[in-house]
């Protein structure tokens, strides 16, 4: 009886500390502000800091297969794990989980790493949605203390190729710094409906996430405007009508 009230107690205590690890949305906004400070405290520039949002539904649909998902999950994880101080190119990852404390991929997240941040997301299905909704609270006072954000969903594994101390990201900052008027970089392009970069993994530069997603915003004019066109093919649309 004793070492089944033992291991009842530990369950609960892990519980405890799985719930209090997920921000409301003005501790996500302070979480953040506070890693910028550090960044300005050790005068690491803006080109050298980028801001990553990796959404996780709350549920899998009858089409995906969990261990696929907690396998990529887990890649990912890793490469956020490797990703240390002394590194030449700095990020903060936020992880937006549908379902909060309750899903059932929660045990495979970094809760130890110091340069993460955890939110349960009210929109369970849609990342993309999701994603505006973050770039939406962050704010420009935010954003613009970054070189360039990257959008993430659990259906991509990896990364694969210079996944220690953050030196991946390279392959989306060097594209944008050699390319001014890219604002938008992605691995894949799709055809379907319209070309367009596919949204299960992409970058665009900070300059350019509030403009473009301010188009989507449903508490927008724009949004409002923008709320019955399909939203993966528009972002690209919408990125080339503004220019880039």
């Amino acid at each position: 009886m004793n070492v089944i009230v033992i291991i009842l107690s530990s369950c609960f205590l892990f519980s405890i500390v799985i719930q209090s690890q997920f921000l409301s949305d003005s501790e996500v906004q302070l979480r953040v502000l506070q890693e910028i400070s550090a960044y300005n405290k050790e005068k690491i520039p803006i080109d050298k800091r980028s801001l990553s949002v990796y959404y996780l539904p709350s549920a899998v649909s009858a089409d995906d297969s969990i261990d696929i998902i907690k396998n990529n999950l887990k890649v990912f994880v890793g490469a956020v794990l490797s990703h240390k101080r002394t590194a030449k190119h700095q990020a903060f990852y936020i992880f937006c989980i549908g379902g909060g404390e309750d899903n059932i991929l929660n045990q495979y997240l970094p809760y130890n790493a110091t340069n993460v941040a955890f939110i349960k997301t009210s929109i369970a299905h849609n990342d993309l949605f999701s994603h505006i909704h973050m770039v939406s609270l962050l704010g420009e006072t935010i954003i613009s203390k970054f070189h360039s954000v990257l959008f993430i969903n659990q259906d991509v594994r990896g990364p694969f190729v210079d996944r220690v101390n953050g030196e991946w990201w390279k392959h989306f900052i060097d594209i944008m710094d050699e390319n001014p008027s890219v604002a938008l970089v992605g691995p894949l392009i799709s055809c379907e409906m319209a070309p367009h970069v596919q949204t299960h993994v992409f970058a665009m530069r900070s300059d350019a996430v509030l403009e473009i997603f301010s188009e989507f915003n449903p508490r927008s004019s724009a949004g409002k405007r923008n709320r019955v066109k399909h939203i993966e093919t528009t972002i690209t649309a919408e990125t080339r009508a503004l220019g880039y």
